[in-house]
């Protein structure tokens, strides 16, 4: 067992309820426990998952399967793409991620979906309305 192995199982406390391995060691404000991994200090749940289930894939991120912040279970931890992690969270991307529907009720598909450079998603149906409008009104303004 390595030194950043002991150090890592002695700061959680496993919940008999929920299955998560809750840290208790230094914690970030956002919630994600840290460690120092020999070099500089870690966010603890990647440590835990490097040590039990291999490498973090290129590109990827840790997502917590239990929505636990302080979780460190690798059971509770999966390696993912960015794109993925935020589309299941339940944060103001995720939420938007998730809508089928744009604001004014049109669907998020087909023909009336559109794909930013960015990656985000517009209501074509939308677009075309307020450029309407805005021609209108530089039409009256002169």
């Amino acid at each position: 067992m390595t030194d950043v192995e002991a150090r890592l199982r002695v700061k959680f406390i496993a919940d008999p309820d929920t299955g998560c391995w809750n840290w208790h060691g230094a914690k970030q404000p956002t919630g994600y426990g840290t460690l120092w991994n020999g070099r500089r200090p870690e966010q603890a749940h990647r440590i835990s998952y490097r040590l039990f289930c291999g490498e973090i894939g290129e590109g990827n991120e840790i997502d917590h399967i239990c929505r636990n912040r302080g979780c460190i279970n690798p059971e509770h931890l999966r390696a993912v793409p960015h794109r993925e992690n935020m589309r299941v969270s339940n944060t103001a991307m995720g939420r938007n991620a998730a809508k089928l529907f744009c604001k004014r009720g049109h669907p998020f598909e087909g023909s009336n979906l559109i794909i930013t450079p960015r990656g985000a998603r517009q209501c074509r149906a939308c677009v075309n309305m307020l450029a309407r409008k805005y021609k209108a009104r530089k039409r009256a303004n002169g």
